[in-house]
């Protein structure tokens, strides 16, 4: 009686396991065959395929001298409306500093956003220029295929990086992560200059 039951009892874990190899073999077979869908870096690329702009903008002291605000803000407006909607855009604004107030979002918010920053404006402080670059090439790190940073200030800076050199190397950056570099300012200053063209022509 105890052998019997012994062998009905091997003959059940034979049996068990026999199930188990094929239920493992099929899911294996299914998911041989299903798709890879990976949501995540899906999101990541249709991100990274929009342009993306980042607006560096002068805060400091001089650009509450008459008219010069004003006139920055036209011509920023003008600059967006030459992106498509889906365009992403952040904001940097540099004084003695640079801290980023808008992240990068869709045009539409942006706008919005920039909006609100020229309609209650705060001038004050140096012309650092150096910190608020340096700020807009990281938010730039992970590269895409259509990266800008436009530069909206009232002339040459006055603090931070003051030496070409300076700017050389941040335009050599600029180029090997293939950023483009626009200046929005009738008489931006020679160091901006110098970084626009070391960025722009490699």
């Amino acid at each position: 009686m105890r052998r019997w039951y012994l062998t009905a009892l091997l003959m059940v874990l034979a049996l068990a396991s026999s199930t188990l190899t094929w239920v493992r073999d099929r899911v294996r077979d299914e998911l041989r065959r299903a798709p890879i869908i990976r949501v995540e870096h899906a999101a990541e690329e249709a991100v990274s395929s929009a342009p993306r702009v980042v607006v560096v903008l002068d805060t400091s002291a001089s650009t509450a001298e008459e008219g010069k605000w004003e006139a920055l803000d036209l011509r920023l407006a003008a600059a967006l409306d030459t992106l498509p909607p889906h365009a992403r855009v952040a904001v940097v604004r540099y004084a003695d500093g640079a801290d980023c107030p808008v992240p990068f979002t869709e045009l539409s918010g942006a706008r919005e956003r920039l909006d609100a920053l020229f309609a209650d404006p705060a001038p004050d402080g140096g012309s650092d220029l150096s910190a608020g670059i340096t700020l807009a090439l990281r938010l730039l790190e992970q590269r895409g295929v259509d990266d800008h940073v436009w530069i909206v200030n009232d002339g040459p800076p006055n603090l931070g990086a003051l030496e070409p050199a300076d700017f050389v190397r941040m335009g050599d950056r600029a180029a090997e992560n293939g950023i483009g570099v626009k200046l929005l300012a009738a008489e931006p200053g020679f160091l901006p200059q110098v970084f626009e063209a070391t960025a722009n022509n490699g």
